[in-house]
């Protein structure tokens, strides 16, 4: 990883492509997950050739097994079929008020990151390689716990990172504009509007999406695969 000037934690923002790429290519990812509106977005995804992370949290996975453990197994397979990645969110998605502002998550979490990642591994049947923190909030503690685990510290590229309301409109315009070696981070569940189908809504824009990517002579990819292509950067601040 690249130093940030900025920054006394290396942290992947972006990709610097070599030469040697034949596309250009950005990295999606889905954060907050698992959600069981992923099945009509991997399906959709799958239909337009689309590659894509989803960063999920355990106790969400805990959550959807314990609701239906065969669909959530057949959710799983959809996934890792189709070629897209599942990377690791952390314990959950809360924010204790108590703790300082860059220890947000569980704080033991930077403790049992390895333990997480096996936890993973043993239930998911893959081994993650991907570390996304919540709030795209990081500390020398929390590097440290990533690095030890043998996990990457993975964010997602300024300008580039969607929240979870007006998604159609701020997605499509991410891709119109993204550079190559972007890695836009979106979101495709939300606890507190359980109503809201926000992965259903994303899935109706992969067509319009990959339209785009076709125009731009885009390749849409996995986190993984986009480190891959070139060299982790971490030249710019997230916001």
């Amino acid at each position: 990883m690249f130093l940030s000037k900025k920054s006394t934690v290396d942290i992947v923002t972006s990709v610097k492509l070599d030469g040697s790429v034949g596309h250009q290519v950005i990295a999606l990812s889905f954060d907050d997950g698992p959600d069981w509106g992923e099945e009509s977005l991997v399906s959709a995804l799958n239909s337009a050739g689309m590659k894509a992370t989803f960063f999920w949290t355990w106790q969400k996975i805990q959550l959807l097994r314990q609701q239906n453990a065969s669909r959530f197994t057949r959710l799983v397979r959809l996934i890792t079929d189709g070629g897209h990645e599942i990377g690791i969110h952390g314990i959950s998605c809360d924010t204790p008020s108590h703790l300082p502002e860059r220890f947000i998550g569980i704080a033991s979490e930077f403790e049992d990151l390895s333990l997480v990642r096996q936890n993973f591994s043993e239930l998911l049947q893959q081994n993650p390689k991907l570390y996304r923190p919540h709030c795209f909030q990081g500390s020398r503690e929390l590097l440290q716990a990533v690095r030890a685990s043998g996990l990457k510290l993975v964010l997602g590229s300024p300008g580039y990172q969607i929240g979870q309301r007006n998604p159609d409109t701020l997605l499509v315009r991410a891709f119109e504009r993204a550079k190559p070696g972007a890695i836009i981070c979106a979101h495709d569940s939300k606890d507190c509007y359980p109503d809201f189908r926000i992965a259903q809504q994303i899935a109706q824009l992969i067509p319009q999406i990959a339209q785009i990517a076709a125009k731009r002579n885009l390749c849409i990819l996995t986190v993984s695969d986009i480190l891959q292509s070139g060299a982790e950067h971490a030249a710019e601040q997230p916001r």
